[in-house]
C-alpha cells in the first residue's frame, strides 16, 4: 500500500478508482469535490464490481482507512486491490496412496497451469499411471480454495477364501400352480429332500491369491491370499470320494444339512400322521410328517421337522429348521405366565429358523428367523434375528400378543381395526431385556448402599482427627472398608454381565420395526428400552430408536 502525505482537510470529497493491469493493482483516489456524497464499503465493492476487479484479492485495512479518510475529509491515493495468480501445493497421504493438490484460485491473476502441476507431480516421483487427470481438471478451474485428489494407488484385492459349494438343495420346489381363485401357495410347493447315499453334496473350492496393488510411487504392495478352511470335522452320514478329497458324498440315504463348512446326512424318519397311532416322536435325525401333528402329540428331533399339513395343540422341538406347510393351530394360553410371557398349549422351538403359513394361539421360539406368510393372532413369537410376514404373496398380519426380535419384526400389517394390544419388542431378546433390567436394578441399589457406607467412612475420619477413637469405631470403619470393596467387586461384576448382554443380536443395520401396508392404534413397540404407543391408522410405517426415543419414517 503506498500512501501520499496527508493533504489539509477539504470540505468534500469523491473517489475514483485507478485499475493498473500491468501492475495489477487498484488504485482508490480521494480527490475535492464540489457537492457532498455518500460513501461506504458497500459503494467501493460498487466500484469495484464496475470496473470488473471485484474478484481481485482486497486489502480490507486499506479499505478501511479509505473509508476512514473519506469521512475525514482527507485527500489520499490508497491501493486497495491487487491481482494475485493461484497457488498449489502437494499432499501426500500417509500411507502413500493418494496425493492431493490444496489450491487456493487465482484473484484475477493466471490459473494454475496443467504443465506445472504435472512437473510438480513427476518431481515428487509419483507414478504417471496413478495420476487423476479429471482432479488435475478440476484444480485448473477450482474457485474456492480445495483439496483435491491428483493420484491414486491401486489397493491390493485380497484372495479369495475357501469356498464351500453345495451340490443338493435342501428343499426342492414342486411345479406351482394356481387354486380357483388364481391364488399360488408358495410355502406348499415345498417338499422335503431326502438324497440317497453315494450322492456328491458339497464341493470345496481351495483358496484364490490375490491381487497385487500399486502405491502412487509405483511400488508394488503384496496382497494377502485367500484363507485355507478345512472341512468341517464332523460330517456324520458323509464320506470323501476316493478321487477328489475336495467332494463330499453322502454315505447314507436320509436328509442333508449343510452348514458354512460341511454338511451332514441324517437319518429321517417318515410318517402319514403324527397321532396316538405313534405315539410320540423322539429321534436323533429329521422328521417328515406327510399329514398332521394331532393335539397332545410331542415331536423332539436333532435335525429337521418338516410337516405338509398343520400342527394343532402339539409340543415341536427340533435342533434345526421347523417347517409347517400348514398352519399352527394353539389354543387360549393356560398356567401362569413366566417373565410376564404367556403360556400356551401348543409350542414349537427350533434351533434355526421356523417357518409356517399361520400361526393362531401358539409359542413359536427360534434361534434365526421366524417367517409367517398369512398371519400370527395372539401367540408368542421370538426370534433372536428377524421376524417376516407377508412373503411370497401372504396377507401378513401380526396382530395381539407379543412378539420379540433382536433385530427386525416386519409384516404387511400391525394391529387391526378393532385395535387389539398387539406387543412387539426388537433389539433384545426377552430374557436379555429382563436380565438387563434386574441388573441394572441391582447396580443401581449397589452403588445406593455404597453412597450411604462411604458417608458414614467419612464421617468417622472426621472425628478420628478431632478426638482419638475407640477401638470400637475403629473395628466399625474396619468392616464399612470391607463391604465397600465388597460391594466394588459386585460392581465390576454386574458391569461384566451387563456388557455380555447383547442388546442386539444382528449388525446389519438398526434394528426395528416396520408394517408395509397399514399399523393401526395400540400396538406397544418397545426398540432397545424405548417405548412407544401407536394411536392413529398409518399406511407404510417403520420404527427406530433415535437419540434415545423412538421415530418413525413413512
Amino acid at each position: 500500500m503506498t500512501d501520499t502525505p496527508e493533504a489539509p482537510p477539504a470540505t468534500y470529497l469523491a473517489c475514483t478508482l485507478e485499475v493498473n493491469s500491468d501492475a495489477g493493482i487498484v488504485i482508490a483516489n480521494l480527490v475535492p469535490a464540489e457537492a457532498p456524497s455518500e460513501f461506504t464499503h458497500l459503494i467501493v465493492q460498487e466500484r469495484m464490481i464496475s470496473a470488473e476487479v471485484v474478484h481481485w484479492s482486497q486489502d480490507e485495512s486499506a479499505i478501511n482507512d479509505l473509508v476512514n479518510k473519506f469521512n475525514r475529509a482527507i485527500p489520499c491515493q490508497i491501493i486497495i486491490a491487487h491481482k494475485t495468480d493461484a497457488t498449489f501445493k502437494i499432499i501426500i497421504s500417509p500411507d502413500k496412496m493418494k496425493a492431493y493438490v490444496d489450491v487456493k484460485p487465482a484473484k484475477g491473476g493466471a490459473p494454475v497451469a496443467l504443465e506445472n502441476l504435472i512437473v510438480e507431480l513427476t518431481e515428487k516421483e509419483i507414478d504417471v499411471n496413478c495420476i487423476d487427470h479429471a482432479g488435475l481438471n478440476e484444480v485448473i478451474v477450482a474457485q474456492t480454495p480445495n483439496k483435491i485428489l491428483a493420484a491414486a494407488g491401486k489397493d491390493p484385492r485380497a484372495g479369495q477364501d475357501t469356498q464351500f459349494r453345495v451340490l443338493v438343495p435342501e428343499h426342492n420346489v414342486e411345479v406351482l400352480e394356481e387354486d380357483e381363485h388364481g391364488i399360488i401357495d408358495y410355502l406348499a410347493g415345498k417338499i422335503y429332500v431326502t438324497i440317497a447315499a453315494d450322492t456328491p453334496m458339497m464341493k470345496r473350492t481351495p483358496p484364490q491369491d490375490g491381487k497385487e496393488g500399486i502405491d502412487i510411487f509405483g511400488q508394488s504392495i503384496l496382497a494377502t491370499s485367500g484363507k485355507e478352511i478345512a472341512f468341517a470335522k464332523k460330517m456324520p452320514g458323509t464320506y470323501f470320494a476316493e478321487d477328489n478329497p475336495d467332494l463330499l458324498m453322502a454315505e447314507i440315504s436320509g436328509h442333508p444339512v449343510f452348514f458354512n463348512d460341511g454338511a451332514r446326512v441324517d437319518k429321517t424318519l417318515e410318517f402319514d400322521n403324527v397321532d396316538l397311532t405313534t405315539g410320540h416322536v423322539k429321534f436323533d435325525g429329521s422328521v417328515f410328517v406327510k399329514g398332521e401333528v394331532r393335539p397332545d402329540m410331542k415331536i423332539e428331533v436333532t435335525g429337521d421337522v418338516f410337516i405338509k399339513g398343520a400342527v394343532e395343540r402339539a409340543l415341536v422341538t427340533a435342533g434345526n429348521n421347523i417347517t409347517v406347510a400348514g398352519g399352527i393351530l394353539g389354543d387360549t394360553p393356560s398356567g401362569a405366565p413366566e417373565q410376564g410371557l404367556a403360556t400356551f398349549e401348543c409350542f414349537l422351538e427350533a434351533g434355526g429358523s421356523i417357518e409356517a403359513k399361520f400361526i393362531n394361539l401358539a409359542s413359536v421360539i427360534a434361534k434365526n428367523d421366524i417367517i409367517v406368510k398369512e398371519y400370527a393372532f395372539n401367540s408368542l413369537l421370538m426370534s433372536e434375528t428377524n421376524i417376516t410376514l407377508g412373503q411370497n404373496g401372504g396377507k401378513g398380519k401380526l396382530v395381539g400378543g407379543q412378539t420379540r426380535a433382536g433385530h427386525t419384526v416386519i409384516a404387511k400389517v400391525l394391529g387391526n381395526q378393532a385395535y387389539n394390544a398387539t406387543e412387539i419388542l426388537v433389539g433384545a431378546s426377552a430374557l436379555n431385556f429382563e436380565l438387563l433390567k434386574k441388573l441394572k436394578f441391582v447396580r443401581d441399589q449397589r452403588i445406593d448402599q455404597a453412597r450411604q457406607l462411604r458417608v458414614l467412612l467419612e464421617n468417622i475420619k472426621a472425628q478420628n482427627k478431632q478426638e482419638k477413637l475407640g477401638q470400637l469405631e475403629l473395628n466399625r470403619a474396619k468392616k464399612i472398608h470391607q463391604t465397600l470393596l465388597r460391594l466394588q467387586t459386585d460392581l465390576n461384576e454386574i458391569d461384566r454381565r451387563m456388557k455380555q448382554v447383547n442388546l442386539s443380536s444382528s449388525s446389519e443395520g438398526e434394528p426395528n420395526v416396520s408394517a408395509t401396508t397399514a399399523c393401526f392404534p395400540n400396538c406397544f413397540i418397545t426398540i432397545n428400552g424405548a417405548s412407544k404407543q401407536t394411536h392413529n391408522e398409518h399406511k407404510s410405517i417403520s420404527y427406530i430408536k433415535k437419540n434415545g426415543e423412538i421415530t418413525t419414517s413413512k
